[in-house]
């Protein structure tokens, strides 16, 4: 049976890479086809030392929820990705001092893919399992709500208004959105578990959903990921000038 492919991308500074990075190469390739990019950069950044994980599924998120239906629901993440988890946080322990984070995980399925991003440091790893569990519970669901099919979810989605000065003679400008967190120049405060929870952004092939979990409402509003909403904003910015 061949191996799920797996990916890890991650930043650090140009002299210093993960202590222990081979062994988490070696370990990892006995049970995936292991793929991992790094970069570098000497700039200041909290995105520094932070892993990107992306895992392939090589079925249809569909046929994932029907041929493990009862597992799928009840572990969630860690149905596949249990191993991925041990050996990163190993690493992690031994890079303690340089505060190493997940800073999202992609499960990437033939027909559609979820995105969870990390709110707060160790924040993936505390909310996968049961996060990816409710996700897999609600998705059938979901999909028979909406009109086209579902390519993508992303968790968490936020509703936030910028506040940009732009000319001391002029009214600040506002720039609101549903997003993700950004990862540099972030403005929203207090991020807490509990914002797994409600608002989730979904994209089909027609349109934009925001769902709201609590209520279990749907909305059609556009959302943006990170590189989309910085286009945004500064469209946003040029055009106010």
């Amino acid at each position: 049976m061949a191996k799920s492919k797996v990916k890890l991308s991650y930043w650090t500074r140009s002299t210093n890479d993960f202590d222990g990075i081979e062994e988490l190469k070696e370990n990892l390739t006995r049970d995936f086809d292991l793929e991992i990019n790094r970069r570098t950069s000497d700039a200041l950044g909290g995105w520094l030392f932070e892993i990107a994980i992306e895992i392939y599924q090589k079925l249809t998120l569909h046929e994932f929820l029907q041929s493990y239906a009862e597992d799928a629901i009840k572990f969630g993440i860690g149905l596949f990705a249990k191993e991925i988890f041990q050996q990163i946080r190993a690493l992690f322990h031994r890079n303690a001092e340089r505060r190493p984070d997940i800073s999202e995980i992609k499960i990437i399925f033939d027909d559609a893919e979820i995105v969870i991003y990390s709110l707060y440091e160790g924040s993936i790893q505390e909310v996968a399992t049961d996060l990816s569990a409710q996700i897999f519970s609600r998705w059938a669901a979901l999909q028979d709500r909406l009109e086209s099919r579902i390519k993508s979810l992303h968790v968490p989605i936020f509703f936030h208004t910028e506040i940009v000065e732009v000319d001391k003679e002029k009214a600040p400008l506002e720039i609101s959105a549903y997003r993700v967190r950004l990862t540099v120049d972030e403005t929203i405060r207090g991020f807490k578990k509990e914002h797994f929870w409600k608002l989730w952004g979904i994209r089909t092939n027609s349109d934009n959903q925001i769902y709201d979990v609590e209520n279990d409402t749907l909305k059609p509003e556009i959302f943006f990921t990170q590189e989309e909403y910085w286009d945004f904003w500064q469209k946003k910015y040029r055009n106010f000038k």
